[in-house]
């Protein structure tokens, strides 16, 4: 395992055990989705550009999956230099898998271009690893974070990175967080009191993507 994996790792593995020994919520809940406004929430193309989902062949997920017996989280990895990485866990009665892909990109002209797909595999999730991350996902209160992380209050959107975006989609419905340079973190004390309340979920939804990104076995040395 790379340094840079070796980080988040042990960053997932810092949080893991407290967290697990919540109680776990579902993350649909109406109760959960009452505790935001979603209606000024951005839609995905001010996140993801269509040239990056057409080269992972991903669609978008504005309008939910548009299949009663689909659920998605999907996290894509985007950075300024390197390739996009996308990491789609699929939920449906028929079982669960988690796909990984990266697209190929290159410079052209001071343009990114996207190319084909070198990483597209699929991985079927057993009951245990099902299990803990439907626990995992439970605690991150999913629902209770704004779009706008403790980063961009800061100020921290303008600075060069990565960029991490969570989304989560039903059948009719969907739920987008970005997160910006998601390794680095402000001390509480310097944060907007709404920023140092949600500070503890923003913290559990990187370590839920670094869960996935450890069961996907990718060794990617630019992760940040």
């Amino acid at each position: 395992m790379c340094s840079a994996m070796k980080r988040i790792f042990l960053l997932c593995l810092l949080g893991v055990m407290p967290v697990l020994s919540q109680e776990a919520k579902d993350p649909y809940s109406a109760e959960a989705v009452a505790e935001v406004d979603r209606s000024k929430d951005r839609k995905s193309p001010e996140y993801i550009s269509d040239e990056v989902l057409k080269a992972l062949g991903e669609p978008r997920l504005d309008k939910g999956t548009g299949k009663d017996d689909l659920n998605v989280v999907r996290i894509t990895v985007l950075r300024s230099f390197h390739a996009p990485l996308a990491f789609i866990w699929r939920m449906t009665p028929d079982g669960d898998t988690l796909v990984v892909k990266r697209a190929k990109m290159k410079t052209v002209d001071g343009e990114r271009v996207y190319e084909e797909l070198d990483i597209d595999k699929s991985i079927s999730l057993s009951k245990g690893q099902v299990k803990l991350m439907k626990e995992f996902l439970g605690k991150v209160d999913f629902h209770l974070l704004p779009q706008i992380s403790e980063q961009e209050e800061m100020g921290y959107e303008t600075m060069d990175g990565s960029r991490w975006v969570y989304e989560t989609a039903a059948a009719k419905e969907s739920i987008l967080f970005s997160k910006r340079n998601p390794l680095v973190f402000f001390p509480p004390s310097e944060l907007p009191p709404a920023a140092q309340g949600r500070l503890k979920s923003e913290v559990q939804l990187n370590q839920f993507a670094v869960m996935l990104w450890t069961m996907a076995g990718i060794d990617d040395a630019d992760v940040y």
